[in-house]
């Protein structure tokens, strides 16, 4: 499978209607997250960490690496528990569509898109994602940081509570 990637595609992250999603609230969490991991480059280090998984020009590409760690960043910070959970909650929400970078006519990948993907990746390619996040957001502004501490607590209460059910 060919690797998609987020630089091939145009640069107006929008879904839907322009009206909609220019009236949408914005999401001050992500669209933060956004610029830091922009700053970072983040999308072209994932990418090229990637390559080596993916043949160019076999099959149909894929979900660009960025969004497919993107979703799992949503799913991480909100709590979802299923691949299900996180591409529903991803395609419900126009702020989540401006995080994923979706152009006018594409659609938040499905929970198998993203299964395929986690089966294709080794997990110390997940581990490195975890590192560099990590890495990016200690040196972001304290905001954000304030943010992503709260959404870390409230995820480890969240797999504590069902570690003991």
């Amino acid at each position: 499978m060919a690797m998609g990637r987020l630089s091939d595609r145009g640069k107006v992250a929008w879904s839907g209607s322009p009206l909609a999603v220019a009236l949408a609230p914005r999401h001050y969490f992500y669209d933060r997250c956004n610029e830091v991991l922009a700053e970072a480059e983040f999308d072209e280090a994932v990418e090229m960490l990637c390559q080596p998984y993916y043949k160019d020009g076999v099959g149909r590409p894929s979900i660009p690496p960025g969004r497919y760690f993107r979703m799992l960043f949503v799913g991480q910070f909100e709590g979802l528990e299923s691949e299900r959970e996180i591409a529903w909650r991803c395609a419900d929400s126009l702020s989540l569509h401006r995080f994923l970078k979706l152009t006018q006519g594409e659609t938040a990948p499905d929970h198998s898109t993203l299964s395929v993907t986690r089966s294709r990746l080794p997990l110390e390619i997940h581990r490195s994602f975890e590192r560099q996040l990590h890495r990016h957001f200690v040196t972001s502004d304290r905001k954000l940081r304030k943010h992503l501490h709260v959404a870390v607590a409230q995820f480890e209460v969240t797999t504590a509570c069902i570690t003991r059910v």
